[in-house]
């Protein structure tokens, strides 16, 4: 994704000591929806979209959304493995459930009929702009079914209402030009010749995630000692609190230059989130 980038390196105002990534979060993430407001919508959606289906008939209700861990960590595996206690055990394999979002298991095929009434279209695909309005058993289908509907009342219509694609432009960008950085490059120098110490000969820690087979499902007792060595470097040399640093100063930098953009979004986020949960507060969740 191009078209954002900064010229000049910015600024840190404070290099960062971490082991690990817990507890980091990136600057971005203040303008994009949250693992828990994910949910919140998700839940919202769905009750906005059984009720209407309701109206025609229809009670199909949609999979409520899942409890539990809210999304995947921002931050897992963004600097390769960090955890020692992972190394050690799955070298660098991710752990089970480790990045991952809990999903529902689909439902069964939904009869085109259904289908109408609940994307607009019978195959689910957006109907085409102008096409006439649809009726089901004579009742008169929403634009874009209840799916469009329900946006329509969260006042959330398509992903760009929350400038989701200039959020992750700027994640993408700032990631790329902070592995780059001299500063950032400087502390992967140290990390290399740690690794040299131990008989490794890696550039920088993204060659050696690369590095590794992770087709077999377990992890080889090889991997698990390359992965323990590349943490063990990274907190030697406080590789990931140089790396967020750095980057969070680019993403900084270019938060700044679209500041008008990303305070409509964040106010948006707000109005959708807001409006989501007075859904959930009306049937009690």
């Amino acid at each position: 994704m191009g078209g954002i980038t900064i010229t000049s390196p910015p600024a840190v105002t404070e290099m960062r000591g971490a082991d690990g990534v817990a507890g980091l979060v990136l600057p971005i993430e203040a303008y994009r929806l949250d693992g828990e407001q994910r949910l919140t919508l998700d839940r919202a959606r769905s009750i906005l979209i059984d009720d209407c289906m309701r109206r025609f008939g229809i009670d199909r209700r949609q999979p409520a959304a899942a409890t539990g861990r809210a999304g995947p960590e921002p931050m897992s595996r963004r600097y390769g493995v960090t955890d020692p206690a992972v190394a050690a055990r799955w070298g660098y394999h991710l752990a089970p459930g480790e990045g991952t979002v809990a999903r529902t298991k689909p439902g069964a095929a939904v009869p085109p009929a259904e289908m109408l009434v609940w994307t607009g279209s019978e195959d689910g695909r957006p109907a085409p702009a102008g096409q006439p309005t649809r009726t089901y058993q004579g009742h008169e289908v929403p634009a874009g079914g209840c799916a469009g509907e329900a946006g329509r009342k969260l006042q959330l219509t398509s992903p760009e209402d929350i400038a989701e694609h200039l959020a992750t432009s700027i994640d993408f960008n700032a990631f790329d030009q902070a592995r780059t950085d001299h500063r950032v490059r400087q502390v992967f120098g140290r990390w290399s010749a740690c690794m040299h110490e131990q008989g490794y000969n890696y550039l920088d820690p993204l060659t050696a995630a690369a590095a590794a087979d992770l087709r077999p499902a377990t992890p080889s007792t090889a991997e698990k000692r390359t992965a323990t060595a590349d943490v063990a470097c990274k907190t030697r040399n406080n590789v990931v609190g140089v790396w967020f640093s750095v980057e969070s100063a680019y993403q900084t930098a270019m938060i700044q230059a679209h500041a008008q953009d990303l305070r409509a979004a964040q106010q948006r986020i707000e109005v959708v989130v807001r409006n989501a949960q007075a859904v959930l507060d009306r049937v009690g969740g």
